[in-house]
């Protein structure tokens, strides 16, 4: 496979320096012009997995018919701040090369300025679906047009979008893309049972890679599950914080991120950085914080000028990296164990070191099983009260088995095929 030397010089500006899993399987699958379900745990390399082969398929393209106007590539995703890491992501690996030209089309940034780079021949579309959607409202005729020339779709954090705040816009922009070449990029950690039924259905023939370990915790990270009344977490974040400056049991160092489930966490969070050192750089960011502050917290934790970044899901969610953090604390545990690692996935990328710390208490009994699971098969420790509350809640709400059932008359056959079938 031909890669122009610019593009080797900038994979190696950006320290890739040889292909994880994930993209040596689907790169050659891409290129050639399959439709194609990336599956990967958190931190795989899928991103550059299918930036990379459409950058080169635009490159050849461009120099067989000296046009990138009829060759757009349109990236949807659920959330602002993945698709910026994107945007930056394809600028950095075509910088100084002629044939790609990016277009960053997301929510709280000027809807004219996006309008005006999309009819500047951009051929490399990154949009979150809401924006989209809105752009296409205001003038339809033009953006069919445009949606006629898109030679392939990617759906990155597909299962995220098939959530009910995105699916009807994402099947809306879908319908709009009529090309009878189109390729299709389905790219997700999880492929849940909702985007099988729904996207799947559209592709051609498709291939799947998927890359075990979906349903395990980053090996290069050191992780403490930490139990916590709701009460005493921001002594014990305080303690945390001291640990940092001195012998650190935890491995925790700056720059840090404090990952929260809601925006009344966050505050809790910052009333302890407050307390804490005048000297100590941070930044609470939410949902509700204004776009351009956002974007600048980011970008100060990415260049070293912020040592704590306080922030909620939507800021730090799906798919955004944090290259530069070695540190991350979950104020709360997230709902789900899928959720949870995920969330652990924000930091050591490509095998770097770091650490998590997770609070969490008796709230958080509902993934207590899955949370068993998981660290018995990375051989973490965890705190006894976490199989005393299991204990307890089997002995509250005790299993009956098939025999027991059948005698109380509450057992059904039918039901039991329907079931035995629908996990097939």
């Amino acid at each position: 496979m031909y890669i122009p030397e610019r593009i080797r010089e900038n994979m190696t500006l950006l320290g890739i320096e040889s292909p994880t899993p994930i993209q040596m399987e689907s790169v050659p699958c891409i290129l050639s012009n399959r439709d194609v379900i990336l599956q990967s745990n958190t931190g795989s390399g899928k991103t550059f997995a299918y930036v990379f082969p459409f950058i080169l398929l635009q490159l050849d393209y461009y120099n067989a018919y000296k046009t990138f106007t009829d060759y757009v590539v349109l990236v949807i995703v659920p959330n602002r701040e993945l698709a910026i890491q994107i945007e930056t992501f394809v600028k950095a690996l075509t910088a100084n090369t002629v044939g790609v030209r990016t277009a960053l089309v997301i929510g709280g940034d000027s809807r004219d300025q996006q309008i005006y780079r999309l009819h500047s021949n951009c051929n490399f579309i990154i949009a979150t679906p809401g924006r989209l959607v809105d752009i296409y409202n205001k003038d339809k005729e033009w953006m069919q047009s445009l949606m006629r020339v898109v030679r392939a779709v990617v759906l990155d954090e597909a299962d995220q979008l098939m959530k009910s705040d995105f699916e009807d816009q994402t099947l809306s922009i879908l319908q709009l893309i009529t090309s009878s070449c189109l390729q299709q990029i389905i790219v997700s950690a999880t492929v849940t049972q909702n985007l099988r039924s729904v996207i799947l259905p559209r592709l051609q023939n498709p291939i799947e890679v998927t890359i075990s370990d979906i349903e395990r915790l980053n090996s290069s990270l050191h992780y403490h599950f930490i139990w916590t009344e709701e009460n005493q977490k921001r002594n014990r974040f305080q303690a945390l914080l001291k640990s940092i400056a001195k012998d650190n049991p935890s491995h925790l160092q700056l720059p840090l991120v404090v990952m929260c489930q809601s925006r009344l966490e966050t505050v809790e969070a910052k009333t302890v950085l407050e307390a804490f050192s005048p000297s100590l750089r941070f930044r609470c960011v939410t949902v509700e914080t204004p776009a351009d502050a956002r974007r600048t917290a980011l970008t100060q934790l990415g260049d070293g000028s912020l040592d704590v970044l306080v922030a909620t899901m939507g800021i730090v969610g799906r798919g955004v990296e944090l290259r530069r953090c070695r540190s991350l604390v979950l104020w709360s545990l997230p709902s789900s164990i899928a959720e949870l690692i995920h969330q652990c996935g924000r930091i050591g990328r490509d095998g770097a070191e770091g650490a998590v710390v997770c609070f969490f208490n008796a709230k958080n009994k509902k993934v207590f099983k899955g949370l068993v699971r998981l660290c018995e098969e990375a051989h973490i420790k965890l705190p006894k009260k976490v199989k005393e509350e299991l204990k307890n809640e089997e002995l509250a709400n005790p299993r009956l088995t098939v025999g027991e059932l059948k005698r109380m008359g509450l057992f059904s056959e039918a039901a039991a095929l329907q079931w035995k079938e629908f996990r097939k």
